[in-house]
């Protein structure tokens, strides 16, 4: 029973897990996921809702510094939701502010950055990924998103 459960779970977190890239015509330096809500639940009944994620890159003023950043909005039933962030080899977590209803909103996390050496901007195409990471009670979730391909 607990096989069946699990593989159901498996399957449904797998359904509603669909993106449809927007790659907007005026920046092809941003990315947003926007096609329906995305469900991310455990067994234990913890569950995140990303109903929005806008990825999107920018330098400092020198061009010595990339960061990769990330707009993510939606709702869970945890207690406490954070959002994963690295750069120069350090990890660490940002809280994410759930309002009365635990949903979110969180317009600019800096995911990561990168030291460009002699100033000059990367060409090449990118892609970062992050982790939500969902508190609810003993139990955590752990949902892993990514950017797709993005430049700077």
């Amino acid at each position: 029973m607990k096989f069946n459960m699990l593989f159901l779970s498996i399957i449904l977190v797998f359904a509603s897990c669909s993106t449809k890239d927007d790659i907007g015509t005026s920046s092809e330096f941003t990315r947003n996921v926007n096609d329906s809500s995305r469900i991310y639940t455990d067994l234990s009944g913890t569950s995140v809702t990303i109903t929005n994620s806008v990825w999107f890159t920018s330098t400092t003023n020198s061009n010595s510094f990339g960061q990769v950043n990330l707009g993510v909005t939606g709702s869970t039933n945890a207690d406490k939701i954070t959002v994963m962030m690295y750069g120069d080899g350090v990890q660490s977590e940002e809280n994410i502010s759930l309002n009365a209803l635990k949903s979110f909103k969180n317009d600019t996390v800096v995911i990561s950055f990168t030291h460009f050496s002699n100033s000059i901007l990367p060409t090449t195409e990118i892609e970062k990924s992050t982790m939500i990471t969902a508190y609810k009670g003993s139990d955590t979730l752990r949902v892993v998103i990514n950017s797709g391909k993005l430049r700077y």
